[in-house]
């Protein structure tokens, strides 16, 4: 190539920088917390893109779960708002599995229950990511979760199942209170 096409090139690539460093990062708004279907999954980018305006690419790197050297980041896509609002039937409980490894139970209430059932109906084999702070805390089958009421998040530090029950806490759902009877 000679001298003069090389410089054409140079000020191309200067104007693509230019033009790259002058164009606004979009920022994202965070997640909301909640239950959301996961469209596409995989360990690699390759599996899950291209993400569209109306999804999400999180990393599920296991920061809640016990550490395993061997677990690779799984790259998950969701959609930009819940499939279900996290609401609970009561406070989140302290559990141990039958290994002794500490947990948090959070038993679900029934509008997260009844968009699950709505959800289980249009993708019945889909899985789904509780999603708190707009990061991944745990990847279930939604057949599982809906059948059971329940998510556990075993194998948590200490420390890390704490932050996870005070931030589960003050989301039970009201129970619905019975009519109040007229009288004399």
């Amino acid at each position: 190539m000679s001298d003069r096409g090389s410089r054409a090139w140079a000020r191309a690539g200067l104007v693509i920088l230019a033009i790259g460093a002058a164009a606004p990062a979009v920022a994202q708004e965070p997640l909301e917390d909640g239950l959301y279907r996961i469209t596409r999954s995989g360990t690699r980018r390759a599996q899950v893109v291209p993400v569209f305006e109306t999804e999400r690419l999180l990393i599920h790197d296991g920061r809640y779960l016990e550490p395993d050297p061997t677990r690779e980041n799984e790259l998950v896509v969701v959609g930009v708002s819940p499939d279900a609002r996290l609401t609970l039937a009561a406070e989140p409980e302290t559990i141990q599995d039958e290994h002794g490894r500490a947990g948090v139970r959070a038993r679900l209430g029934p509008r997260t229950l009844a968009s699950l059932e709505e959800l289980a109906r249009k993708h019945p084999s889909a899985g789904i990511a509780l999603v708190l702070d707009g990061e991944v805390v745990v990847t279930r089958r939604l057949k599982e979760t809906r059948d059971t009421g329940v998510i556990d998040v075993v194998g948590c530090p200490d420390a890390v199942c704490g932050l996870l029950q005070q931030h589960l806490r003050g989301r039970v759902e009201p129970a619905s209170r019975p009519a109040v009877q007229g009288g004399e």
